[in-house]
């Protein structure tokens, strides 16, 4: 499937809190590299016309029904003295108290 992509394909991730009115989101590239058979993933941070238009369009949406975007920093700040179910004190981020802990993020 991949290789009808030209080996490369783009992905948009969104994470939405149900604690309360917060999303994050970031653009990751994955690449097949036929000659090693490895996938590479990476995050893409910057975007084509095409794709600043999507994230435009989602980033209205989400505003106009209150949203407000945690940056990337802010997602990656430790809160000392909080731990998760898979985080212990002094690794959790605001990121896995918000979305998820099953997942690391970082640029």
């Amino acid at each position: 499937m991949i290789n009808s992509l030209g080996g490369k394909r783009l992905d948009l991730f969104l994470f939405i809190s149900i604690l309360d009115n917060y999303y994050y989101f970031f653009i990751n590239e994955t690449i097949l590299d036929n000659h090693t058979n490895k996938w590479v993933f990476k995050y893409i941070s910057t975007y084509s016309t095409e794709i600043k238009n999507v994230i435009d369009k989602m980033q209205a949406v989400l505003f106009q029904n209150g949203y407000i975007e945690i940056t990337s920093e802010l997602a990656n700040t430790i809160i000392e003295d909080v731990e998760t179910e898979l985080k212990g004190k002094g690794k959790a981020r605001i990121f896995d108290c918000l979305f998820t802990d099953l997942i690391s993020i970082s640029d």
